[in-house]
């Protein structure tokens, strides 16, 4: 995440940028744009959906009182963004444990609330924290956690040939938004039909593309490590054309929809280049 001063930048920057930007994926996707913006989909449960819920990284939030378990999408030395049922007001502080994976151990915190979007399909909520206030011993851990868990993902988009128009900075940056997914041979990671806004680049693997018509169950495609899909879903909200599914074990790196969002609103800049990206893929 790009910061200046200890606060995100980019809510009011590079407005005249998104408007083309949204301009020109209207005329992509106008259909596909409407559905993502209507309710009906609000009961719909997807296998990503259920895959997110079972990712280790999570944060524990006190709140008057209460104490409630959210998903992190995100995490930098700056902030976070959750996944989860509950809202925020922009401005809330909140005091915060962050559970980090592979005994890097417990992070305590506080965080204030500047961002947060409804996830369409799911009924849950993305929030984006900025980090208010954490002690040195604390801010030592995230930092190594970061720097293991990070690190190899700028140098993996440094090697992704549609991101070359990128420099280190900003593979640097987009790391922050990037979140790693395993899969098992013949795992599913989604399913024609589910709704789930997401783009993914195979690191190491392969998957295959399955589309279903009637009794017609085809491999229509195979994406391999440095290949990429879910770009339309991320950029349209439609449910996803086809499933996904592990031909050997595979590892993923993933852009969710709320982190794209997300994206939007502190980096500005980073997501007009990252949509130009998408968009140059999609018409292709």
């Amino acid at each position: 995440m790009h910061h200046q001063g200890g606060k995100i930048l980019g809510q009011q920057s590079g407005a005249l940028g998104w408007q083309l930007v949204d301009h020109h994926l209207h005329a992509l996707f106008p259909a596909g744009l409407q559905a993502f913006r209507t309710s009906a989909e609000e009961s719909k449960r997807s296998t990503e959906e259920v895959r997110q819920e079972l990712r280790s990284e999570f944060a524990l939030i006190r709140r008057a009182g209460d104490e409630t378990t959210f998903q992190i999408e995100n995490v930098s030395l700056h902030g976070l963004l959750l996944r989860g049922r509950e809202t925020f007001k922009t401005g809330e502080t909140v005091e915060a444990a962050i559970e980090l994976p592979r005994d890097h151990g417990t992070v305590s915190c506080q965080l204030q609330a500047v961002w947060t979007e409804r996830e369409p399909g799911s009924g849950r909520n993305f929030t984006g924290f900025s980090m208010a206030q954490i002690a040195s011993g604390d801010r030592d851990r995230l930092s190594r956690f970061i720097l293991e868990e990070k690190g190899h993902l700028t140098t993996f988009l440094r090697q992704f040939p549609i991101f070359a128009t990128l420099d280190d900075g900003d593979r640097d940056r987009l790391s922050g938004y990037c979140a790693t997914y395993s899969l098992e041979k013949d795992e599913v990671l989604y399913r024609q039909g589910d709704i789930g806004r997401a783009v993914y680049i195979v690191r190491a693997g392969c998957v295959r593309i399955v589309r279903q018509s009637g009794t017609d169950r085809r491999t229509i495609a195979v994406a391999s490590a440095g290949e990429l899909f879910g770009e339309a879903s991320l950029v349209s909200g439609e449910p996803h054309g086809a499933t996904i599914q592990a031909v050997v074990p595979s590892a993923l790196v993933a852009i969710s929809g709320g982190a794209y969002d997300y994206l939007k609103w502190s980096d500005p800049e980073l997501a007009i280049k990252i949509s130009e990206v998408l968009m140059r893929f999609l018409v292709k």
